[in-house]
């Protein structure tokens, strides 16, 4: 560029030109080397604008359609290939397996392993979203909710139980599976949609804001106080061979029961990239009112202060069902 106005300062032709059209010929030259300045500008502008339109204003109507999507499509075709197309290449399923081996296995080798559905589709399984909530930059969420299995053409009722699903957004948009979890109940979970998104946690005091959920998972490792404290107002209590469980209070009357002296072990977490939801799994054992192990999946949403706290948790008891 110097070289250029150099050349532009002695050359016969500006000298002819005089001086107004030299002046016009310098402000080319100024403007020409300003260009990569412009375009760093307008690439940075560009990526915002890209960024913006990234964030999705109907993230969790959008996690609650392909949850339905999910279930249309099993009713259809069966569960496994409806599974093959919703769940992402990283899912995991947890798992009912005794102590010392993995709490988790792949879940898309589970579901290619399943043998393939005979057309039409004889035990059709069914469900719905219920409750749900997703992260703040829209690309980390979770689902619970009521599903059955129909026996057809007999229209009898073959199981019912819930179901916990955490969802993430992939790259293309769309979302996907990405856990899976579920628990047998007593009865149909008659009052379970339609899908409700669950607010933000009520501000809590156990804990500190800049804790990870690797942390807070250590510290409630004994139970009790330690896991009652973190316990959000309106906690969401899934429990093998019980109705589901709405509100702390009822969550705590019925943990009286045995549930406050459970430990937990093999602690495994996922969290958002927003840092304010996130998921974690593993083992737990009890001694009173009689031994127990178990697994369990537990969902975390920052309060207002930033402290984890929990809004959602799936137990099983092995001696209840295994997988």
């Amino acid at each position: 560029m110097k070289t250029l106005v150099s050349r532009y300062r002695t050359s016969s032709l500006t000298r002819y030109l005089g001086s107004g059209y030299r002046t016009i010929l310098l402000s080319a030259c100024r403007a020409i080397r300003a260009l990569p300045r412009v375009a760093a500008v307008v690439s940075a502008a560009v990526l915002a604008i890209g960024a913006q339109a990234r964030e999705d204003p109907q993230a969790i109507q959008r996690m609650a359609a392909a949850e339905r999507a999910f279930a249309a499509a099993a009713a259809e075709q069966g569960w496994r290939d409806a599974a093959l197309a919703f769940v992402a290449p990283d899912a995991i399923v947890v798992r009912r397996a005794p102590a010392g081996s993995p709490q988790s296995t792949d879940a898309r080798t589970l579901i290619r392993d399943l043998p393939l559905t005979k057309l039409p589709v004889a035990l059709r399984e069914i469900w719905e979203p219920a409750i749900g909530q997703v992260s703040s930059d829209g690309t980390f969420g979770w689902i619970i909710g009521g599903r059955a299995a129909l026996a057809l053409p007999l229209q009898s009722l073959a199981n019912q139980g819930a179901f916990l699903h955490i969802w993430k957004r992939q790259d293309d948009g769309s979302w996907k599976v990405s856990l899976i979890d579920d628990v047998p109940l007593p009865d149909l979970w008659k009052d379970a949609a339609p899908f409700m998104a669950m607010p933000p946690p009520d501000a809590g005091t156990a804990g500190t804001p800049d804790e990870s959920l690797a942390d807070v998972e250590r510290a409630i490792v004994n139970g009790r106080d330690a896991w009652r404290d973190r316990l959000a107002d309106g906690v969401r209590e899934l429990s093998a061979g019980h109705p589901p469980i709405a509100g702390r209070a009822a969550v705590l009357t019925w943990a009286a029961s045995g549930w406050l002296g459970a430990r937990f072990s093999d602690a495994t977490a996922d969290v958002a990239s927003s840092d304010d939801l996130g998921v974690a799994w593993g083992r737990y054992t009890l001694t009173a009112p009689r031994a127990t192990i178990g697994t369990w999946v537990r969902v975390w949403h920052r309060d207002i202060g930033g402290r984890w706290r929990i809004v959602g948790q799936m137990d099983t008891d092995l001696s209840v069902v295994s997988r």
